[in-house]
């Protein structure tokens, strides 16, 4: 059985950071170390940024005395699609959403996780110029709770990698017979992504629509 949270339990926390130029955001799940099933997070990014889904990566946290969380235990991360599911897609407000629901060994959980991954922003800022991000994460648990957590952190425009300096525009395709070269109706397209090492992604893990 799980035991029931206190009701001034702390179930999610985010935190923003740059380093060497690369923005990554931080989301602490149950630094109260309550007991928790059915753990989800909701991740949402501000606007004009891409989550490299490639990058998250889910850690064993130890909390101190102190209240201080760290990764440096040695534990070694969760396996995803075998400790965590996640999910990349547009939510009904319009907003890309990254979904990681804990299950099988960790569908119960009575300890602190560190989930980070690195995102990619596209501004119109000028080099150099300092810009605030944003980030907001939601903790789903034990059927009915939820609770929410927000962070924004100052950064320096093109500082280090993960910057595209550019408006966002928009494509459109248009399929059209070979034979009398008029529109086809109904015409469905598929878009993929080939990864650095030559294999392939499915759409929904794209960064279509930012």
């Amino acid at each position: 059985m799980v035991p029931k949270p206190s009701k001034d339990g702390l179930y999610v926390k985010k935190q923003g950071l740059q380093q060497d130029g690369t923005v990554s955001w931080q989301t602490t799940v149950n630094p109260s170390q309550n007991g928790l099933s059915d753990v989800v997070i909701n991740a949402v990014p501000g606007e004009g940024q891409l989550i490299n889904v490639g990058s998250l990566v889910v850690y064993p946290a130890t909390v101190a005395p102190n209240g201080s969380i760290s990764v440096s235990g040695g534990k070694p991360p969760l396996v995803a699609a075998q400790d965590y599911r996640i999910k990349y897609y547009q939510n009904s407000d319009g907003k890309w959403q990254l979904d990681i629901n804990f299950i099988n060994d960790y569908a119960q959980i009575n300890e602190a996780y560190v989930i980070t991954y690195g995102v990619t922003v596209i501004t119109k800022h000028q080099p150099k110029t300092k810009v605030t991000l944003t980030s907001a994460a939601t903790i789903l648990y034990n059927g009915d709770g939820t609770q929410k957590a927000s962070a924004s952190l100052d950064v320096n425009v093109g500082e280090g990698s993960g910057w595209i300096l550019a408006d966002v525009g928009a494509i459109k395709f248009l399929k059209m017979s070979a034979e009398t070269q008029a529109p086809l109706e109904g015409a469905a397209f598929e878009l993929y992504y080939i990864k650095p090492d030559g294999t392939i992604q499915n759409s929904s893990y794209s960064t279509v629509g930012h």
